[in-house]
Order: C-alpha cells, then structure tokens, then sequence
C-alpha cells in the first residue's frame, strides 16, 4: 500500500498509515480499507491458498496479528520488485506455478527478517546470518556442516543453533531440507530427469527418503508433482 489509507478489521478499530505498509487477510476476519478523504493511493495483491498456508501460520512466517495488522516495509524497493515478479509470475501462462510459490515465501521470508535487528543478535552476526543463508539458498545440494559453519563464525554449536532459529524461525537442518526441496520442485517441473536424479541434484541420496520428506511438504510425491505443475 502506497499514499494515505485506512484499515478497519473486524468492524472495530481503525489504523491509519501513509505508504509503503503491508497487511496479511486470513478467513474469519473482516477486512475494510480504502482512501482517506478521496485521497489518492496505490496498492497491490497476491491471493493464496493450499495446505501450506497452514504450515505458515503455525511457524510465524504469516503473522496474524489483530492488534498490529499493518507491517511497515523496511525495503519497499526489494519488496516491491519481488512483488511485482510474483504477480506477473502466476498470471503467466509460461510460468510453473512453483516459481510462483518460491515467490511468495520469499515475501513472507522479507517480513520476517526485516525484524532480526530487534532480536539479541549482533550485528556482526547479523550479516554472518544473512550471508549463511543466502549461500544455502544458492547452493542447498552442498554438504553443509553446521558446525564448521559455527566456527566460521566463532559461534559455539549450541548458541550458533540457538541464534539460527532466531534468525530464520526454523533450526538449521529444517531450513536446509527446505531449501533442498524448493530446489527439487523446481528440477520436477523444469526437466525431465529421473526423480531419483532430481534427489541427489539437491543433495539427498537416498530416493525413498527424498519422496517421504517431498511428500510431506507439498501433500504430492514427486511424479505427481511433476504430472500436475510440469512445463513444457
């Protein structure tokens, strides 16, 4: 949201904020918002549904919050750049509906982090974190020692695991499967090599294994990932 506007939740209280906010809807709310006095303003949406969603609320990387509904934008240029990408992303026909889901995380993962400064961590670390996960993103098919990495950043196990999950909302290894199979939804519907391929692609070795945890996520096994979102 961009300009001079009002949100109303529930009928009750009213906010009022001047541009660059965001707020999250979510079913059995009620939702009102609009211009102040006729002035001008600008928004934008993404609507999304689907059993992760779930997952989203339970971990806090869809905040609802009814006395805080609206969230300022720390880096309206970055958000509003991956906004822009999400939405032309799902209104093309050309494009597979993960990158889409890639997309939207990465909003919500932009809410989220744009507080870590209010965490107990120093900056220093700060930048460790940031650097480390990007790096995970990147390349989630490595062999990553999370000790080493504690040490990299003169961190003790215990506290670089305690400061991780601060920091990301979600311990180390979880982040990383997680990554390794945002990865591996990507390969499915982009190539067509073999499932068991794919899995070793994105670092796990073990094709049942792979599958389960595949499953787990996204309520499809691979093959029926693939049948459903492939792109030729």
């Amino acid at each position: 949201l961009s300009g001079e506007i009002f949100l109303r939740l529930n009928h009750e209280k009213m906010f009022q904020v001047t541009s660059g906010h965001v707020f999250l809807t979510y079913p059995e709310a009620y939702f009102e918002y609009g211009a102040i006095d006729g002035r001008p303003y600008n928004n934008l949406f993404l609507c999304f549904r689907g059993p992760r969603v779930k997952d989203y609320i339970e971990s806090g990387l869809f905040p609802v919050n009814e006395e805080k509904p609206l969230i300022k934008i720390n880096n309206t240029e970055k958000f509003f750049k991956t906004m822009m990408e999400a939405i032309n992303t799902l209104d093309s026909p050309f494009s597979g509906d993960n990158r889409g889901v890639l997309l939207t995380e990465d909003l919500l993962l932009q809410l989220h982090e744009q507080n870590i400064p209010s965490l107990r961590i120093p900056p220093h670390q700060v930048h460790f974190f940031e650097e480390l996960t990007a790096a995970i993103r990147l390349n989630p098919e490595r062999h990553w020692d999370f000790d080493r990495e504690a040490q990299k950043g003169n961190i003790s196990p215990f506290h670089f695991r305690k400061l991780f999950k601060q920091y990301i909302f979600m311990p180390p290894q979880q982040f990383l499967i997680m990554c390794r199979l945002q990865h591996a939804a990507s390969l499915l519907t982009a190539t067509t090599d073999k499932i068991s391929e794919i899995a070793s692609q994105t670092g796990i070795d073990n094709e049942f294994y792979f599958s389960r945890l595949f499953k787990k996520k996204y309520k499809l096994s691979p093959s029926e990932y693939r049948q459903a979102f492939y792109r030729k």
